[in-house]
């Protein structure tokens, strides 16, 4: 299976590609075809066309992370009394940096990420539980590769509006936070959430080091 990199727009990425897709550290090839660079792993199970992300987007989801952080839409209900506010926060995020919604199977299903808009809080079965649950997002994700792909070291790779949750088995379910990355620069990576277990009150900026849980970094296409 073979993740498509423009060469134009990926000049950092395509040379570290290995570090930047998890699952193809090891036993990876690549070739170039047509001006095209490609990358095969084999633990990656479908074919995957990347287009390098607008910074324009990423900025976006940004703006809208350090705008909100503190001061929750209107447009959609505080989940802090009900579970806890973070991934409804990056949802919101994400959708301010361009994803589209989608309801592809119903409210559980992986392939579903939808809410409706409006402050009132919706009946389960009108969301899905990938908008408002770490884990559910965590599992979105994972179905859902031509949004997001799992990153690993080195944290120079990440970029404003990626995505990095938190895993801790004393929670039940241990993917217990999710966070956006509002920093990044020469390595250094800072994230802004809002509130959920075990983290306590939102906050902006803080260094992803800061966190001793297991991080799962995503890097998502906008």
């Amino acid at each position: 299976i073979y993740y498509q990199l423009n060469c134009l727009y990926y000049p950092l990425i395509q040379n570290n590609i290995q570090d930047w897709i998890e699952y193809g550290l090891v036993g990876g090839t690549k070739r170039e075809e047509g001006g095209i660079r490609w990358w095969y792993s084999a633990d990656v199970y479908e074919t995957v066309p990347l287009t390098r992300s607008s910074s324009s987007n990423r900025s976006a989801a940004q703006t809208y992370a350090l705008n909100h952080v503190y001061n929750p839409s209107s447009n959609y209900p505080d989940y802090s009394n009900n579970g806890g506010d973070c991934t409804n926060f990056v949802s919101q995020c994400l959708e301010a940096g361009g994803w589209t919604k989608v309801n592809n199977g119903g409210s559980n299903s992986d392939y579903s990420w939808f809410h409706p808009i409006g402050s009132t809080m919706p009946s389960t079965s009108s969301r899905s539980r990938s908008w408002t649950s770490a884990y559910y997002l965590y599992r979105f994700l994972d179905a859902n590769p031509s949004r997001a792909v799992p990153a690993s070291y080195p944290l120079s790779s990440y970029e404003i509006g990626d995505v990095v949750q938190l895993y801790n088995t004393s929670y039940s379910p241990a993917w217990h936070h999710s966070m956006i990355i509002t920093y990044a620069s020469g390595g250094t990576i800072k994230v802004t959430y809002r509130n959920a277990s075990g983290v306590g009150s939102p906050n902006d900026n803080v260094n992803v080091n800061y966190f001793s849980d297991v991080k799962k970094f995503w890097k998502i296409v906008y």
